[in-house]
């Protein structure tokens, strides 16, 4: 792959007062020269002079996209693979040191105090750096935990793990990550996650089919919408509701600087989340916020009256089995699809009328409604096979952003669960009713955390009913 002409930045020296800590994490002069990649896979070679003055090479095979001139807006450029052939050598952590304040002729350094340490690792953990292609692995051998990482670092910065993605691909991407502890910022909560379930959206993300929607961002990536676990820290401003210790459930945007909930500890709004509900395990609770979330904002799109008729296709999975519950629970006729195998179970979910699945799903279901449903939820993701279901000037719900046309006066409405994120009453409704048993919570199986690459070759294989379950207990 050609690259363009390697750009050499600005030399950056550091001047500081020597600091009376014996560890050796706080130069009397240190001068960086880097030279920053021109695309994905070149070499980067930097040289680094520490307390004893002799210079440390730092190799550094880059797989982000970076520039040579920065803005104020711009996160600084650390390699996600920068490795330190010393232990003890200064060079990368001294990179956090620079100001976002990075331009063509100039960079400053903070103090490296520990105060000033602590403002920049909470920073890197909560504030701009989020999400840019570093972890603190990357930062010095081991992580934070690591040899190569001053004592006083390690007891300031705490760190967590997460499972990522620094590439798309397939299932084999996915790995188990060192990441900052995040921080609970004004109107958060942070959670310790105990279980967080594993969506069809997730795999989206890991390969690749949500980058339209994180531009700018670097990886690694951490997928995961559903979370369950206990709330162990509050942000100033948070919402009242909520109390340290309160076991909960949280629906989290992980296209969002934050990432997913894939991760050990992870910091949402508080308006995301709402108590987990009563009874439920931690891992039965995580399967519950996305789907059902998905299901109610399509049956409020379809605005089917009390007493009339909807239809529901893949009734047997998650989003379509919870669209059954609540659609009976709203008083509304049910006409599901199922596959032989799945008709006791769609039948449980509560739906009246049952109908083979497939291609023909629209015919079957005008022998049933010979003028059409005035309403259909697509959990299928069939478009056009299931508009002629639908009444004239009826409306459909598709669930993978599909917009129709559909013809006939129909109305086709993406549902995007994105919408609802901070949607508090619904998500605690949705809550309440699986407490009280309106929603049923399936687990097809929990698997640790470290065998995410597991979880999504099953889901991937398909027939899997239920939601698998990463454990990070």
């Amino acid at each position: 792959m050609a690259h363009s002409a390697v750009v050499n930045p600005p030399t950056v020296s550091f001047n500081q007062p020597v600091s009376s800590s014996p560890e050796p994490w706080n130069p009397t002069s240190v001068t960086s020269t880097n030279v920053a990649p021109a695309g994905r896979g070149v070499n980067v070679s930097s040289t680094v002079v520490g307390r004893s003055g002799s210079p440390h090479s730092n190799r550094i095979s880059s797989p982000c996209r970076t520039s040579p001139t920065r803005t104020s807006t711009d996160a600084p450029y650390v390699s996600h693979s920068q490795r330190s052939s010393a232990p003890g050598t200064i060079g990368p952590l001294l990179r956090l040191y620079q100001k976002r304040e990075v331009t063509a002729g100039s960079a400053k350094a903070r103090n490296a105090s520990s105060a000033g340490l602590r403002t920049i690792m909470q920073a890197y953990a909560v504030g701009p750096w989020a999400g840019s292609c570093v972890s603190m692995g990357a930062i010095m051998p081991g992580g934070v935990r690591g040899p190569g990482m001053p004592r006083r670092v390690r007891e300031l910065v705490r760190s967590m793990k997460a499972i990522g993605v620094e590439e798309f691909g397939g299932p084999d991407a996915l790995r188990v990550l060192e990441l900052p502890e995040p921080q609970a910022g004004p109107g958060e909560v942070r959670i310790r996650v105990h279980a967080a379930a594993v969506n069809p959206t997730d795999v989206m993300l890991r390969t690749g089919g949500h980058a339209v929607r994180m531009p700018g961002r670097r990886p690694p990536f951490v997928p995961g919408m559903d979370a369950a676990g206990v709330i162990d820290q509050l942000g100033p401003g948070a919402d009242g509701r909520l109390a340290v210790g309160q076991r909960v459930i949280a629906l989290v945007l992980f296209v969002g600087p934050r990432g997913g909930a894939y991760a050990e500890r992870i910091v949402v709004p508080a308006a995301s989340v709402v108590p987990a509900p009563d009874g439920a395990s931690f891992a039965e609770a995580s399967t519950l916020l996305m789907n059902a979330m998905t299901a109610r904002l399509a049956l409020d799109a379809v605005a089917v009256t009390a007493g009339g008729t909807v239809a529901v296709t893949g009734a047997a999975g998650a989003v379509g089995g919870y669209a059954v519950e609540l659609a009976t629970a709203d008083g509304l006729t049910v006409i599901a699809d199922a596959a032989a195998r799945d008709v006791e179970r769609v039948r449980g979910f509560g739906a009246d009328h049952i109908v083979e699945r497939g291609a023909e799903v629209a015919a079957r279901v005008r022998t049933l409604v010979p003028d059409g449903v005035p309403g259909l939820v697509d959990g299928s993701n069939q478009t056009t096979e299931v508009v002629p279901a639908v009444a004239d000037g009826g409306a459909l719900a598709s669930l993978r952003g599909w917009a129709g046309p559909a013809g006939r006066g129909v109305s086709v409405h993406p549902v995007m669960v994105a919408d609802a994120l901070t949607d508090t009453e619904r998500l605690d409704a949705l809550s309440r009713q699986a407490a009280d048993g309106v929603l049923s919570l399936h687990v097809a199986d929990v698997l640790p955390a470290d065998e995410a690459a597991k979880a999504h070759r099953l889901l991937e294989a398909g027939g899997v009913r239920g939601r698998l379950v990463l454990d990070f207990s």
